[in-house]
């Protein structure tokens, strides 16, 4: 359920994640914090009032709902199941939203 106090988490800031974490931040009313390999896009996202994590457990950590926008399945399967990844810190209730294109690699585990 989202309420006016969910958090949204978004990881993958190339050339369509940032767009889509700044309008999530501009238009959804929600607080976004978000995470990337490059500084760069948290720098720019910054003047949206988009707040970066130090990593990805960060992250978790601090959203309720989190969203993937990568460049392709090895990335996502590194993010989702890679050492410190998202299934090292999930908890019950959590929604993770994969707006990747490529397809999801197997085998994965139920959040």
């Amino acid at each position: 359920m989202y309420t006016e106090n969910t958090t949204i988490g978004f990881i993958g800031l190339g050339v369509m994640g940032e767009p889509i974490c700044r309008n999530m931040a501009t238009r959804s009313g929600r607080k976004v914090v978000a995470f990337d390999l490059r500084r760069e896009p948290l720098e720019r996202l910054a003047a949206s009032s988009v707040t970066g994590a130090a990593d990805i457990a960060d992250l978790v950590n601090r959203a309720d709902t989190i969203v993937l926008s990568l460049p392709g399945g090895d990335q996502l399967q590194e993010v989702v199941q890679g050492a410190g990844g998202i299934l090292e810190h999930v908890r019950a209730g959590m929604t993770v939203v994969n707006t990747t294109t490529a397809p999801a690699p197997p085998p994965w585990k139920a959040l």
